[in-house]
């Protein structure tokens, strides 16, 4: 097998077995593109995507969507936060990192961009809602901006952080570019001119404070991103849930209404009332349930709800002496 950059942070069962091999788009053995390693097969989706389908077998032979990290070890979030780069000497190769600190001048090298992103460029601009974008970046005092380099874990200022809810809030990487046909050479502008950017980041979940310095004729003004404590991240959630299953409460209503016949411009009003927003969320709870039994949805809804309020801070320590991001491990 051919050497590859990232390969040795997969899980070992990949690597061992050799089905690593079905992943990718083509023979990473004996293809002669350097890029084979890197140009994954996607799977075709349909419907929700599982966490039990094995990528590897001869029937699937694709990835979907969180294939590549899913049997990782867990917290491999802690991993991200502590590994993502290295500060490597390439000066003099009979010095060893003894002491911890290598030797200067380093260089800062990235160990697996492909899965731990750290510069991103920001993507404000292809948010769904211009407004919401808008707000973020006035929240952040201009800190957030569309197409600015910058760093993905950006807020995750802790290991504990990270493990209690820091790394569901990072987002995608995804290419956006306009996806245009390029004549009749069958190829999309997308993949001749890619436009890779963060998407999907929880912007609620952090929060923004300028810090201001002056030193005679200096004036600097510093934004600090950090991440919200869990109580006020999961005040929100929870009342979001609730006015879900609400939601999905008062349409059960007016179908009983319309079964009985009594389904009337009155009634109808008076139940979208009581909802507050479900006029304008019908649209949206039909999506919300594509295709599945309300009954279903709700439970579900309810299950994540409960999911929400029992979920209690995992206490992580740290030793005396280590330093975020030293490449230490940390204990639960």
């Amino acid at each position: 097998m051919k050497k590859c950059s990232f390969i040795f942070q997969l899980p070992w069962d990949y690597i061992e077995s050799g089905y690593i091999i079905n992943i990718y788009g083509n023979n990473i053995v004996t293809d002669d593109n350097s890029l084979c390693q890197l140009q994954i097969k996607h799977a075709e989706v349909s419907g929700q995507l599982s966490t039990n389908r094995d990528e590897t077998e001869d029937a699937n032979a694709s990835c979907e969507p969180g294939d590549l990290t899913k049997r990782m070890a867990i917290p491999w979030q802690a991993d991200f936060y502590n590994c993502s780069i290295q500060l490597v000497n390439y000066t003099d190769p009979d010095t060893n990192k003894v002491d911890g600190v290598p030797k200067r001048p380093t260089y800062f090298s990235y160990w697996w961009p492909p899965q731990a992103p750290w510069n991103v460029i920001n993507g404000l601009n292809v948010m769904s809602s211009q407004d919401a974008a808008i707000q973020i970046q006035k929240d952040s005092f201009y800190a957030e901006m569309a197409g600015l380099q910058m760093n993905f874990a950006r807020g995750i200022n802790s290991y504990s952080q990270m493990v209690n809810g820091g790394w569901a809030s990072l987002g995608f990487i995804r290419n956006k570019g306009k996806s245009e046909d390029i004549g009749t050479t069958g190829l999309k502008s997308s993949e001749l001119f890619p436009y890779f950017v963060e998407t999907e980041r929880n912007y609620d979940d952090f929060e923004y404070k300028k810090l201001s310095y002056e030193d005679g004729e200096a004036e600097v003004e510093l934004v600090v991103t950090n991440f919200k404590s869990l109580e006020h991240r999961q005040r929100p959630r929870i009342a979001l849930l609730k006015e879900r299953i609400q939601s999905f409460e008062n349409l059960e209503k007016a179908m009983e209404s319309a079964q009985k016949g009594s389904f009337t411009v009155s009634n109808i009003n008076a139940i979208i009332d009581e909802g507050g927003k479900l006029k304008n969320q019908i649209s949206q709870l039909a999506g919300a349930a594509q295709g599945k039994d309300i009954s279903q949805v709700k439970e579900s809804l309810r299950k994540s709800l409960q999911d929400v309020e029992n979920f209690r801070k995992i206490n992580v320590v740290r030793k005396p002496g280590e330093v975020p991001r030293s490449g230490r491990r940390i204990r639960f």
